[in-house]
């Protein structure tokens, strides 16, 4: 279903989301407004973590991390754990 792949789409209780809320919520936390830095992009700490609505926005699992690295961040071991540390 191609709703199901739609950012904005409801699915039962939740809204899916291109991470934009987790996003707001890191930025609004320390005090930058979502637009002030571009160049850094939201990612969470704990693996698949992003998909369970219980931990999409904590701020505990939550970094901003410059976009050229940011693929680490999913993609390479000592760098997960270095975040989850």
């Amino acid at each position: 279903d191609r709703a199901l792949d739609q950012v904005g789409a409801v699915v039962g209780d939740h809204r899916l989301d291109d991470n934009t809320y987790a996003n707001n919520a890191i930025k609004r936390a320390v005090g930058i407004k979502r637009t002030q830095i571009t160049s850094f992009v939201t990612c969470h700490v704990w693996p698949q973590s992003c998909y369970d609505a219980r931990y999409h926005t904590v701020l505990a699992n939550l970094v901003l991390l410059p976009a050229p690295l940011a693929g680490l961040s999913d993609h390479d071991p000592e760098i997960q754990a270095a975040l989850q540390a």
